[in-house]
């Protein structure tokens, strides 16, 4: 089991590619590690079981997360999740929907990495609590940090071309 490439955040997402040789990977741990002005180190791991409901027979996975970004001291309500794995409230049957699934799943919480500041790490775990390696996350993109490829400058010229034919159109 292992996360593959790098882990990244898109819009309130955790994009998480997976090779999962038993394929019965459960859920996801994020590790915080807070830095303070005086180098005083404070950890925080946390693991949701969001996948105990929609393992997958698949070798190689893009897997999607819904995550929520910590503004304050939110953590993971453990009832709340104990009550989701139990399939207490929620059809259990509808949960391979991805709709229903991100519907009935409880929070996930992260932080944005900051550097110098918050580090995140993100990994995978499966049913006998094998972890694979965790994955750094980098932190968010500021303006001007970004180089687009050839291809998405392609692409992205291609789109507004098309905004701009449907705008025209009377």
């Amino acid at each position: 089991m292992a996360l593959l490439g790098t882990v990244t955040v898109s819009g309130r997402y955790l994009l998480l590619g997976t090779f999962d040789e038993d394929r019965d990977i459960v859920g996801l741990g994020i590790r915080e590690e807070y830095n303070d002005a005086n180098g005083l180190k404070t950890l925080l791991t946390e693991e949701y079981p969001a996948f105990v409901h929609r393992m997958s027979s698949e070798l190689l996975l893009s897997r999607p997360c819904p995550v929520k970004i910590r503004d304050g001291d939110q953590r993971k309500d453990a009832q709340c999740w104990d009550e989701y794995v139990n399939g207490e409230g929620i059809d259990v049957s509808r949960l391979q929907s991805k709709k229903h699934w991100i519907e009935t799943l409880p929070p996930v919480w992260t932080s944005i990495p900051e550097p110098n500041r918050v580090d995140v790490y993100v990994y995978v775990y499966d049913k006998a609590g094998h972890k694979s390696d965790p994955l750094k996350l980098p932190p968010p993109l500021r303006e001007g940090d970004y180089k687009p490829t050839p291809e998405q400058l392609f692409w992205k010229k291609v789109r507004m071309d098309r905004q701009r034919s449907k705008d025209a159109v009377p």
